[in-house]
């Protein structure tokens, strides 16, 4: 298996058809050796039958039932840790990343021989649409905060759209202790750059999802406490020696 795509999903029946589509629409004129997990929280939605019916025409797609809502970034380690592929893809299933964005992110990080690619908003040439302010300005700035006291090169750290080689989450998974998000993508970051793998940025677009596609499940202000605690504890009590 080359590439594994995952999938965090909660309460997203109606986009699921949908994001396959697109992925299988765009990826297979580049390859077809890959599969597309999606991790599910226990829905009560249906999102978990939608998955299976597409599943049983299309044995590259998969369901992956996490047991229980404990954050997305529990549910994206979940997933991760499930792949078969060499190589490692995260999107979320309302696409408000683009499919071509990361083919252009794949052959980026092949000409660089980099061991991942994040799809950066905050990079030069990268932007956020239609995203309400508060909490562009929020995701912003505390990705542009959290790389300074990190001393970090990357603006995007936080980020959830990304291709990495496999051998990332092999090497750092026991380190990997947070269920939040943004606080699990950028432990995770954190500890690969710490591992030394060579990790860089690529200019994306991302466009907020619109009403019909449901609305995000995330909440600024839950976040930021969490996320604010998780730095100090970073600091603090710093992993890797």
């Amino acid at each position: 298996m080359k590439y594994s795509f995952v999938i965090p999903v909660y309460n997203e029946r109606i986009n699921i058809e949908s994001a396959a589509n697109e992925i299988r629409n765009k990826f297979d004129s580049y390859s077809k050796d890959y599969e597309i997990l999606f991790v599910d929280d226990n829905s009560p939605d249906g999102t978990g039958e939608e998955v299976m019916k597409l599943a049983l025409k299309d044995d590259r797609i998969k369901l992956f039932q996490h047991g229980k809502k404990n954050g997305l970034g529990a549910a994206i380690k979940y997933g991760y840790l499930q792949t078969q592929g060499q190589f490692i893809i995260g999107i979320d299933v309302d696409l408000s990343q683009s499919v071509d964005d990361l083919l252009k992110m794949i052959r980026f990080m092949k000409n660089n021989k980099a061991d991942m690619v994040i799809g950066s908003r905050y990079t030069k040439g990268g932007k956020q649409i239609n995203k309400p302010w508060v909490r562009d300005f929020a995701s912003k700035s505390m990705n542009y905060l959290v790389s300074k006291i990190l001393r970090m090169q990357i603006y995007d750290l936080s980020h959830t759209f990304r291709v990495f080689d496999r051998k990332i989450i092999d090497n750092i998974k026991n380190l990997l202790v947070e269920n939040g998000h943004p606080s699990f993508m950028t432990e995770f970051t954190y500890f690969a750059k710490k591992k030394n793998f060579k990790i860089l940025e690529y200019p994306i677009i991302f466009i907020e999802r619109d009403a019909s596609k449901g609305v995000s499940k995330l909440s600024v202000t839950k976040e930021i406490p969490s996320y604010l605690k998780f730095i100090l504890k970073l600091i603090r009590d710093d992993k890797i020696k």
